[in-house]
């Protein structure tokens, strides 16, 4: 059984999109950022870092594993308001 995780890493084609995606969205807090990528902390321990590579998949293949994401209504934002999933997927919306 995995007890926690320390940071997953994942190869992106769109580096700005992503981090907008993953900082205004999913509210990670961003905590650096280079040409090629950026480090955020997810929950307060996992670290995501996003890799720029042009050339990545963007279709599933056989050997991809696709954990399943679980949208929590009850999730608190930064301000301690609920932020519901609609709102979450208004701002997703604006990103594309």
């Amino acid at each position: 059984m995995v007890g926690s995780l320390n940071h997953v890493t994942l190869s992106v084609t769109e580096l700005e999109r992503s981090f907008r995606f993953y900082s205004q969205v999913l509210e990670f807090r961003p905590l650096a950022r280079w040409v090629r990528g950026a480090y955020l902390l997810a929950g307060g321990q996992t670290w995501l870092c996003l890799s720029l590579d042009e050339r990545t998949r963007t279709e599933p293949s056989a050997e991809v594993f696709t954990p399943r994401i679980h949208d929590n209504a009850g999730q608190l934002s930064r301000d301690g308001r609920k932020d519901p999933p609609k709102r979450r997927r208004q701002l997703a919306r604006q990103l594309q």
